[in-house]
């Protein structure tokens, strides 16, 4: 296979695998602005929200998450990963604690209970609180999840993937042995790979963790072989 037919079918495999629009790293008032919905603007003519507006039962987490999404860019989903300039946007979502993440809890179960596409804003930003009460409720989350997920399949798994990347961003140290029991248990490349970015977040925070890393390391050539062999079979009908 030529350099030009394995890009086209990397770009194939990956278009396969990425998560569903509804569970995307965008920040909400970009998504809901984007379907003609700004943020907390009522519906148009009745067009689909993106994500269920923040409600008003804290104002003052609420005006928290207001300002955190007006940092841009640090109101994305890699708000980790900017190098340190929004390390005074995640300081606003870990001052919030335990009243924030209480808020967030709520725009989580009101937004799955209305039937809102998206399932992943708000489990992601309640994770950036790093409070313990984020904690305890996020592993509750990966737990049920993943139970809908094997007793259900490809429906729920979206969630499942939600709820795990949610957790990691907790950094919490509980949350590495919550990985590794999730890599024991799943063979799904991408219930693995948000497992071990949720180990990696740890390890980032906690320092390196004994006695894993033979683990983690056969994880990813095992993974990097499933695609290499996604990749070769793509290519191959496209090839014919």
């Amino acid at each position: 296979m030529n350099a030009h037919s394995r890009l086209i079918a990397i770009t194939i495999s990956l278009s396969c695998v990425t998560p569903a629009w509804g569970d995307d790293d965008r920040p909400f008032h970009e998504s809901a602005a984007e379907a003609g919905t700004p943020l907390d603007a009522p519906n148009p003519e009745g067009f689909g929200t993106y994500l269920r507006p923040l409600d008003d039962s804290d104002e003052a987490s609420r005006a928290l998450l207001q300002r955190f999404f007006e940092t841009t860019p640090c109101g994305r989903g890699g708000v980790e990963s900017a190098d340190g300039l929004c390390d005074e946007a995640l300081a606003l979502l870990r001052g919030g604690s335990d009243q924030l993440a209480r808020y967030l809890i709520r725009q989580v179960e009101a937004n799955e209970a209305e039937g809102f596409p998206n399932h992943g804003t708000y489990l992601r930003l309640l994770g950036l609180t790093e409070s313990p009460v984020a904690v305890e409720y996020l592993q509750d989350q990966v737990s049920i999840r993943g139970e809908a997920f094997r007793d259900a399949g490809l429906p729920v798994r979206d969630r499942y993937l939600s709820a795990i990347e949610a957790l990691g961003r907790t950094r919490a140290r509980a949350v590495a042995d919550t990985a590794l029991a999730i890599l024991e248990s799943s063979e799904d490349p991408q219930v693995q790979l948000r497992a071990i970015n949720a180990f990696d977040r740890v390890q980032r925070k906690h320092g390196v963790i004994a006695g894993a890393q033979e683990r983690i390391r056969a994880v990813r050539a095992l993974i990097g072989e499933k695609q290499a062999a996604s990749v070769d079979a793509i290519s191959a009908g496209h090839t014919r």
